[in-house]
């Protein structure tokens, strides 16, 4: 039976997602051989760590606004081709500053895929495939952790580390032609799609028929500035701030941890690497559906208890179990590396929780909105391995960074769990004559009039 054109769409995206993350999380396992090489300080290793979000941080926005203007297949396309061409740099670095600066560069070329990906798939996607396609997108980047994390070690013994980043930049130069041979902008310009198909697209989706979508008037957009004087959109923002924070300290600094603690080299803690990404992919595919069922039919939960019930209790569990992480070392490696997977099942609850709450918080400025949010969260992923590395190189103390990360989760907790709301900020400012219904996430319809 031929694939649909939808899904095709969807697959190639979630390839994207797959080999963007397997070349960014990469550093994390092949730091220990990059300093054996190049006799990194311990402030090396925070400056590694976080020169890709310096990078990713500052083209998010450009990126954007060029999809805008050339069409996200051309974009997705170059960024493709630019980041494999630095990642590949990054094996021929002989100094931790030409090193940085590849990264770096590496991080600036993969900006615009968040915000582009989300402007492709919008003409593609029909109402009962929006669900599946966000599940498809962030299985992508669990299952590139799950490639880079554990195996980028083993790569290493092999190919050296310059050897591996080399085959990871490959991946995404070869990548980019398979996307610029099947990747369509609109889907009137398919080759490939069934008749049958553009035609549901053009009865359920704006702009679906390969026409200009419409746009809203200007009194319903909201400016940067007034997004930030609500309270609700800052629960998300803090919420997605200390999520970046957790995820990148567990997959990028877990390897350093287990080398430094327990003497294990990454491809002797294949399975310790493994296991995080493995337990995160199984809550997100097994458990987050039948718990919102749950939530809604058994306990009769509203949109905005779902989606607090969802993050509040993935940040207290992860927050709980970086206090645990550090005591458990001495029960040996196994115990150490299981608590690690279970802050990683924790966070897979999210989800359902903050991150759905950016498509509650906005009637017509949901791109603007997630795209400060993301921002602010990558900033935050810069942030915070400098912050790890200066505590590490002035305190010498694990217990200390874990602890902090823990506060970050528990605060957000209490932040997304006060303050936050589904309530659309720029209710008021709507068209007069809109009143479509609007279809959230936790099975409910609501009125936009």
């Amino acid at each position: 039976m031929m694939i649909s054109a939808i899904r095709v769409q969807i697959l190639l995206l979630f390839a994207s997602r797959l080999v963007q993350t397997t070349m960014r999380m990469a550093m994390g396992p092949l730091l220990f051989y990059v300093c054996e090489d190049l006799h990194c300080a311990t402030a090396d290793l925070g400056q590694l760590l976080s020169a890709f979000s310096l990078g990713y941080v500052a083209t998010q926005v450009l990126g954007g606004a060029l999809a805008d203007k050339v069409g996200p297949k051309v974009v997705i396309t170059l960024t493709s081709l630019s980041a494999g061409v630095f990642l590949m740099e990054s094996g021929r670095a002989d100094s931790v500053a030409q090193l940085w600066r590849t990264q770096a560069f590496m991080g600036a070329c993969q900006g615009p895929l968040f915000p582009t990906s989300i402007a492709y798939l919008s003409p593609w996607l029909l109402p009962e495939d929006r669900a599946f396609a966000s599940t498809a997108l962030d299985t992508g980047i669990t299952v590139g952790s799950m490639i880079a994390l554990p195996f980028s070690g083993m790569l290493s013994l092999r190919l050296g580390w310059r050897g591996t980043f080399q085959l990871y930049g490959v991946s995404s130069v070869l990548y980019a032609f398979v996307w610029a041979a099947l990747a369509t902008n609109e889907p009137a310009q398919c080759s490939y799609i069934t008749k049958h198909e553009l035609r549901q697209l053009r009865e359920a989706v704006p702009g679906g028929d390969g026409l200009k979508r419409p746009k809203r008037a200007s009194k319903g957009k909201l400016s940067i500035s007034s997004i930030l004087t609500h309270a609700s959109v800052w629960a998300i923002f803090l919420s997605h701030m200390a999520f970046n924070a957790g995820v990148y300290f567990t997959t990028s600094w877990a390897p350093i941890y287990y080398s430094k603690v327990f003497g294990t080299k990454p491809e002797d803690a294949t399975l310790a690497l493994f296991l995080p990404p493995l337990l995160n992919l199984l809550v997100k595919a097994c458990c987050n559906q039948p718990l919102g069922g749950w939530l809604r039919n058994s306990c009769n939960c509203t949109t905005l208890q779902c989606r607090r019930a969802f993050s509040v209790l993935g940040f207290l569990g992860s927050g709980v179990l970086f206090l645990v992480i550090h005591p458990s070392r001495t029960l040996g490696l196994l115990a150490c590396s299981t608590c690690f997977a279970l802050v990683n099942a924790f966070t897979a609850l999210h989800p359902a929780g903050f991150k759905a709450n950016y498509m509650d918080i906005s009637l017509f400025s949901t791109g603007l909105v997630s795209g400060v949010g993301n921002t602010l969260a990558s900033l935050a992923s810069f942030a915070f391995p400098l912050i790890v590395a200066h505590v590490l190189q002035h305190y010498e103390s694990w217990a200390l960074v874990f602890m902090l990360v823990a506060i970050i989760h528990l605060s957000a907790a209490c932040a997304f769990g006060t303050l936050s709301s589904v309530e659309p900020i720029d209710r008021n400012l709507k068209d007069d004559d809109d009143s479509r219904p609007l279809i959230v996430a936790c099975g409910e319809t609501r009125s936009t009039a």
